[in-house]
């Protein structure tokens, strides 16, 4: 679920996001933090909270249906963009290296605590099982 150390650090990092309130609130978080705040229905958050969404949420109907014809994976984005450019003919220009590196040198899986594990297993089963994900 690298998604959400991506999202924490890029909100953190810049308020080019839309999430304003975030951007302040996560200067202190850790990431245990954050997703102890993405648990939290009391917590406060911009009005357009997506950002506690599972990733299937934007790509199943309401019966879990994937309901688009391609789906990119953001840990094959290269490969999968030049799949598409191909299989399309579609003209893309493509950056020579990963555009959104953070640069901290640690794996995703660094960032998770045991607790915070189990919690993201729980609030994302179903991204866990369409993209064949794990920890």
């Amino acid at each position: 679920m690298a998604h959400l150390v991506v999202q924490l650090h890029k909100t953190t990092k810049t308020q080019k996001t839309g999430y304003d309130l975030e951007h302040v609130l996560f200067q202190k978080f850790s990431f245990s933090d954050y997703i102890s705040w993405l648990e939290d229905e009391t917590a406060q958050r911009t009005h357009r909270h997506d950002m506690g969404r599972q990733v299937s949420d934007w790509v199943c109907d309401e019966n879990g249906k994937v309901v688009v014809n391609e789906i990119l994976r953001q840990e094959t984005l290269m490969s999968d963009l030049e799949a598409l450019r191909d299989r399309y003919g579609l003209i893309l220009r493509m950056p020579k290296k990963p555009l959104n590196k953070f640069g901290t040198g640690k794996k995703y899986q660094d960032y998770y605590s045991d607790n915070d594990v189990e919690i993201i297993a729980k609030r994302h089963k179903r991204d866990l099982a369409l993209f064949n994900y794990s920890f």
